[in-house]
């Protein structure tokens, strides 16, 4: 019997996504009935396909221009193949992704219905009411509820029959629920974390094969092991450290660094000495978005600026460099808040930290997804540009804004493509 083909569409913002899900279809033992091939552009795929086609796509918003020319291309060369999509944007727009030519949305996390849906579909089964499945009935959106939180510990995070590996994820959802923020919508405000004993298999396994630097994918690196991702759970973070080192004495550890960060609030002297002997990382990612009070309390942050001060004077005193994100053009910010915004980063750089400067997107599936995007006011872009000039700041600022309005006003005018595609 020929194999279905599963066709991954790839590039560098979505390779967590599909290490995931090919290592949830290793581990329901599904992989092995699918021939894989990942692409990246049409002309990747000038071959023509002998059984049945499955094409996958897992996206952010920033890819909706390139996805949907590509989609809209495959769907008239491969007539009777089934396009998937998930991740952020689908996930957040489901109307307008289904409406652009996908035949299914799996929404929210999808290890499990991902291989639920492939498992009916190659038994013969009945697969539309696979639970997290989004479709299209008579113009009509159709969602099967999934109300179960997927289990880290059910799934490997990896294939290793592929070999395609990347950073651990070691903990999934947030409770804080900012408003311009899709995690806690995508994911769930439940955190769940991958056991150590779980991550110390994989460490091993790495560590077989040569892999000796360890990142790890978290929304909070400081909420390991915590029962509500509030508080801090210092000895799971500690034996997680200490039993990685104990493989690994050689190998290096990036914990609070890209992919994850850390809440200015939860840092405290015995966290960071207990980060200054265990890891490698130099820098330190610490989410502050605002030098404005009124503005923390609008988006949700749940913390003060006073916490990011000490956060910051806590990593500098323990010999790490704070990377403080920042995303300015936030809506309803006034004059006033800008001012603020400005002279907290001047204080921030001049205490050793450096920022990281983004502009507000509005994203699908956020309680700001209706807001305009974000724009840089005269005395912001001067601030931001002096700082860079000395070295103090670094960012995609500049293109996210110039893009921002064109990607919302394609995603939300979803029957008007013209000059877009």
């Amino acid at each position: 019997m020929r194999k279905t083909y599963l066709l991954f569409w790839k590039n560098s913002l979505n390779r967590y996504s599909i290490n995931a899900l090919l290592g949830a279809l290793e581990t329901k033992k599904l992989l092995n009935n699918f021939e894989i091939i990942f692409f990246n552009s049409i002309q990747d795929l000038n071959i023509s396909f002998k059984s049945s086609v499955i094409f996958c796509f897992s996206f952010c918003s920033f890819n909706i221009f390139e996805i949907y020319k590509i989609v809209s291309t495959l769907k008239t060369k491969y007539k009777n193949s089934i396009f998937l999509a998930g991740g952020p944007h689908p996930s957040g727009d489901i109307y307008g992704s289904l409406c652009f030519g996908f035949d299914f949305v799996f929404v929210g996390e999808s290890e499990e219905s991902f291989c639920l849906f492939l498992d009916n579909f190659l038994n013969g089964n009945e697969f539309k009411s696979t639970p997290g499945v989004a479709y299209l009935e008579k113009e009509n959106v159709k969602i099967n509820k999934n109300k179960k939180y997927v289990d880290l510990n059910q799934y490997f995070p990896f294939s290793k029959s592929l070999m395609r590996f990347g950073p651990l994820e070691i903990t999934r959802g947030c409770p804080f629920a900012c408003k311009y923020c899709q995690t806690s919508f995508l994911f769930g405000t439940k955190v769940r974390h991958r056991s150590i004993l779980t991550i110390l298999e994989w460490i091993k396994f790495f560590k077989s094969i040569n892999l000796t630097d360890i990142r790890f994918i978290t929304p909070n690196a400081l909420a390991y092991g915590s029962r509500n991702g509030r508080e801090v759970n210092i000895e799971a973070i500690e034996e997680l450290l200490t039993k990685i080192r104990e493989i690994l004495p050689y190998g290096r550890i990036f914990f609070g660094s890209f992919p994850s960060e850390v809440r200015p609030e939860q840092l405290s002297e015995k966290i960071m000495r207990l980060l200054a002997k265990k890891i490698d990382n130099k820098n330190l990612v610490i989410g502050a978005q605002t030098g404005s009070e009124r503005m923390l309390r609008s988006m949700g942050r749940q913390h003060t600026l006073d916490d990011v001060r000490s956060a910051v004077r806590l990593a500098v005193k323990y010999n790490f460099i704070p990377c403080v994100d920042f995303i300015f053009g936030l809506p309803g910010e006034t004059k006033e808040d800008e001012q603020d915004t400005i002279l907290f980063m001047q204080e921030l750089t001049q205490l050793g930290a450096r920022v990281h400067a983004h502009t507000f997107i509005p994203l699908p599936g956020t309680p700001w997804e209706d807001k305009s995007p974000g724009k840089i006011s005269i005395d912001v872009r001067r601030a931001i540009t002096r700082l860079i000039s000395n070295g103090k700041a670094f960012g995609n600022w500049e293109r996210q804004e110039t893009e921002a309005e064109k990607l919302v006003k394609f995603w939300r005018n979803k029957f008007d493509l013209q000059g877009y595609l």
